[in-house]
């Protein structure tokens, strides 16, 4: 318990980096006689943590190739030229991007493509609409940031949180939550959210300018500059759908070779890190030497979250074997 508390303090004061907080199970369960140091680290190398750094790698490179920037320019083509339905645009495009690619990262792509939609809005409206302008781009900013932590929710690796439910399901409980089966909590309850932040927003910040001509061809103009998909993108699309299709078809497919006698079986964590290391072989450019992912990108991952995991997921493990978890629920009952 102290030692827990000790975390908690030192997460929420940030007393030192909160990586280097998720350290202390490793320095201090074996110096006070909670647990070998071999059981302390064991947690930092669960399956869960493999299976986020793949689903990190796939992200970097879909980044590294600007497939999410050509996906949310594709959803605003659609959206017509009136602000509310940019807003509404923008929100649907960040949130499914995030299903895929960390929040953070989901953001900071999608804020040029916002801004760039209000700066032409700020330019061309009329000046009684200066009012309007100003909500349009409230509304834009608050949803890319609401929207990448909506779309968070859909899938595993959408936000680490996620995948922290999941090991302490597995370590408390010895319960299994596959790919899909969290799918079929968290894409509806995305598909909820989404929508309701569109309308909080242009509600509370009704962004009352006129449909402005030339705003639909600026995002044309923006789609054309990026031309067809070049072959990294190709590639990494390829791996992408390919690694869906094993989370989705995992089951059957490891009933099948239980069915053919086989001791082989797939994992959700395995299906990630085959498709990321798949990326590092898969070449786009033998001229160049260039593949479809490379270790300048790879390496930039926050590594820092993969602690977290395992620093969560040690204090946990050692909560439940002394029977800290028991306890506090006997106390509470």
């Amino acid at each position: 318990v102290a030692v827990g508390v000790l975390m908690a303090i030192w997460w929420i004061a940030e007393t030192i980096p909160v990586e280097a907080t998720s350290l202390l199970p490793m320095a201090l369960f074996p110096l006070l006689g909670i647990s070998g140091m071999k059981e302390a680290c064991a947690p930092y190398g669960d399956p869960v943590v493999f299976f986020f750094m793949g689903g990190m790698l796939i992200g970097a490179a879909m980044e590294k190739w600007g497939l999410p920037r050509r996906f949310a320019l594709g959803v605003l083509s659609v959206m017509g030229g009136r602000p509310v339905a940019l807003v509404g645009g923008v929100v649907l495009a960040t949130g499914i991007i995030s299903m895929w690619v960390n929040n953070t990262s989901t953001a900071v792509m999608m804020l040029p493509i916002a801004l760039s939609l209000h700066r032409f809005v700020s330019t061309h409206a009329a000046p009684g609409e200066s009012s309007g302008v100003r909500n349009f781009g409230t509304c834009l900013m608050l949803g890319v940031a609401y929207a990448a932590s909506i779309g968070g929710v859909g899938t595993l690796f959408g936000s680490s949180p996620n995948v922290i439910l999941t090991g302490q399901l597995r370590e408390s409980l010895h319960q299994t939550m596959s790919f899909v089966e969290y799918a079929r909590i968290g894409i509806p309850v995305m598909l909820l959210l989404l929508p309701a932040a569109w309308i909080a927003l242009v509600v509370m910040y009704p962004p009352r300018v006129r449909e402005i001509a030339g705003l639909k061809e600026l995002v044309a103009k923006e789609r054309s500059e990026l031309g067809p998909l070049c072959p990294g993108e190709r590639a990494v699309l390829a791996v992408f759908l390919l690694a869906m299709a094993g989370w989705i078809l995992l089951e059957p497919i490891n009933d099948l070779l239980a069915r053919s006698g086989s001791k082989a079986a797939l994992t959700e964590a395995g299906v990630a890190i085959c498709a990321a290391l798949m990326l590092f072989l898969i070449p786009v450019s033998l001229k160049h030497r260039e593949f479809a992912l490379d270790w300048k990108t790879g390496g930039k991952i926050p590594w820092g979250i993969l602690l977290l995991f395992g620093g969560g997921m040690s204090l946990a493990e050692a909560l439940r074997k002394h029977g800290v978890n028991e306890a506090i629920g006997e106390h509470f009952s």
